[in-house]
């Protein structure tokens, strides 16, 4: 595996992935928690369909990594990200838009 000795010195290794198969190529790989998406519908991704609740199952059913879901998740929807198996919720936008990252963060927790 090409750059294998760098990423030695990392104690923890994300990868970001777009399909289901792809997680299942990760066994053997220093990967050590995987981020899966984008889930919902979000700006960072204008006009790009979102691949679903369903897509992020069947990720966190394809590894026995950690899976993220990354993409428009908001205290709303993380219940359904974390119904599906994954480990937790990648936020982005909510947080550099946001006044109060302690209350933007209180129902995550």
């Amino acid at each position: 595996m090409q750059h294998k000795e760098e990423l030695a010195n990392f104690p923890r290794i994300g990868v970001s992935l777009h399909a289901p198969e792809e997680a299942a190529q990760l066994a053997g790989t220093p990967a050590t928690y995987v981020q899966a998406g984008h889930i919902f519908p979000t700006d960072c991704k204008a006009g790009v369909p979102p691949r679903g609740v369903s897509f992020l199952r069947q990720v966190c059913e394809a590894t026995s990594l950690p899976v993220f879901g990354i993409g428009g998740i908001t205290a709303e929807r993380y219940p359904s990200v974390l119904q599906a198996g994954a480990a937790g919720a990648c936020i982005m936008s909510g947080l550099m838009t946001c006044d109060h990252v302690e209350e933007t963060m209180h129902p995550f927790l």
